[in-house]
């Protein structure tokens, strides 16, 4: 047949149809071949369309897998239990001054789509100065051919919830909390690494899977955090982060001054990627062990269809919770007045307020001087009034530093100004009299249109972030502080 014999364009998208036997060949002009008698050997002709549209089916699957795996490449598979578990005996800290926080064990076990995957089942807690469990692996090759890839999609599973968490006392003289004993306990934060070894100037050791070349002259450390163990539903996910990473806190990889080299580009070479990881951590008040299990089924560099950019791509975030919080610039917020924090927690600070009925205000700060003071750890810090002598300047020390200040402008932990003040009608418009109500925060607006708003004798709201008058730029005519 001679439609049977044209080329398949296999780069196409769109799949060619196939004509049925029934239907009479189309006129191909100079492309029909001679005709020749016909066989009239019965079954032959139809035996032969079969055959011919069985080849053609096989050769569009071919094609069809062939650009699927043009588009997505596997820089690690996890198939073998030999990753290097870290539990802080390669830290820079004597033997005798750091015990093991913890310990794991790795085995293969049946992943999605019929593969495999690596389990880890692990148990630790904060010990002396650190409170980490770290799954790595050095000398990887497989990031050589990301190099054209925009996106990094990790596959992993929490089989089971953490168990044994306990919650340590809260003491009121801490500034953590005002009910000691009570709430949630603190779920550990898995980390996410990747090793950058372009500008590494330490021969081998750029390529071993412990954390010998982390430190000057050595590796980029670029991280991702998430809050991985608050699913625990025992389904497969997907963390899906582009390929860009620096100083800046949004982006999807968050370069670590502390940890890694300054001396590079400070940008996110995949392609010179050598080393990756995975592990959990807690807080220093967590003193009881923490129990629990995570499978990780691959590690793949995937470039989409359609170009998007990489900065963007970030499956932790959520676009509505990030638009709902302001940044609040050039300030900083008193740690010990938080009522509560999340270690190892400042990429997804946003998230976790949205999350907390008590969250009105919070900073985030990339700062990991020492494990072992508790107020100069990495994470988010939670508030629910500023009150005086809160606010402060924003540290510019040690380079690299990330401090940023946030306030909610969630309408519902607001609540809305005629709901919460006492609002009237006055000669030409509405006032709002919200003086002595113990707020501390701006009520919410909404579709409210005010000319006078009585704010005074609220000790708890000392600070007004940018924005909170949003909506009333047209009518307000007098505003009492």
């Amino acid at each position: 047949l001679p439609w049977a014999r044209r080329p398949l364009n296999t780069s196409s998208r769109s799949l060619p149809i196939v004509q049925s036997a029934r239907e009479p060949p189309p006129d191909r002009g100079s492309l029909a071949a001679p005709r020749r008698p016909a066989d009239r050997r019965p079954g032959r002709s139809a035996n032969f369309v079969a055959m011919a549209r069985t080849v053609a089916a096989a050769l569009l699957c071919a094609a069809a897998r062939a650009a699927a795996a043009a588009s997505e490449h596997v820089a690690y598979g996890f198939d073998t239990p030999d990753m290097f578990v870290e539990f802080g005996q390669t830290l820079p800290i004597p033997p005798e001054l750091q015990r093991p926080t913890g310990s794991a064990t790795q085995t293969v076990v049946p992943g999605p789509d019929g593969g495999t995957a690596l389990r880890f089942d692990w148990e630790f807690k904060w010990t002396d100065f650190v409170g980490l469990l770290y799954f790595q692996t050095g000398n990887i090759t497989g990031f050589r051919g990301c190099t054209d890839k925009s996106q990094l999609r990790l596959r992993y599973r929490v089989p089971t919830p953490v168990t044994g968490s306990m919650l340590p006392p809260r003491e009121d003289q801490s500034g953590f909390g005002d009910r000691p004993g009570e709430g949630d306990p603190w779920q550990p934060m898995m980390v996410f690494g990747l090793y950058d070894a372009k500008d590494c100037q330490l021969g081998d050791l750029c390529f071993t899977q412990d954390w010998a070349a982390v430190g000057p002259g050595g590796l980029e450390v670029y991280t991702a955090n998430f809050d991985a163990f608050a699913d625990d539903s025992s389904e497969w996910r997907e963390l899906r982060l582009g390929i860009c990473g620096g100083y800046q806190i949004k982006n999807p990889w968050l370069l670590a001054p502390e940890l890694g080299a300054q001396h590079g580009n400070l940008v996110l070479d995949v392609g010179e990627v050598t080393g990756v990881t995975i592990g959990v951590t807690t807080d220093p008040r967590q003193k009881a062990f923490a129990r629990g299990a995570v499978e990780f089924a691959d590690l793949t560099c995937i470039e989409p269809d359609e170009p998007v950019d990489p900065c963007a791509v970030d499956s932790r975030k959520d676009p509505a919770v990030r638009a709902a919080h302001e940044f609040m610039p050039d300030i900083a917020l008193d740690k010990a007045r938080a009522y509560d924090r999340r270690s190892a927690a400042e990429q997804v600070c946003w998230e976790m307020c949205a999350a907390d009925p008590r969250c009105l205000y919070w900073m985030l700060d990339t700062l990991f001087v020492s494990a072992h003071v508790n107020s100069e750890l990495n994470g988010c810090w939670f508030y629910d009034a500023i009150g005086e002598g809160t606010v402060g300047a924003k540290p510019t020390t040690p380079p690299g530093r990330i401090v940023e200040s946030y306030w909610s402008r969630d309408p519902t932990k607001r609540g809305a100004i005629c709901d919460v003040c006492a609002c009237s009608e006055v000669a030409g418009g509405r006032a709002a009299d919200c003086a002595g109500r113990d707020l501390a925060t701006v009520p919410a607006f909404d579709d409210v249109t005010l000319i006078s708003l009585d704010l005074s004798d609220n000790p708890r709201l000392t600070l007004i972030g940018p924005e909170a008058f949003r909506g009333l730029e047209a009518s307000l005519e007098r505003l009492v502080l």
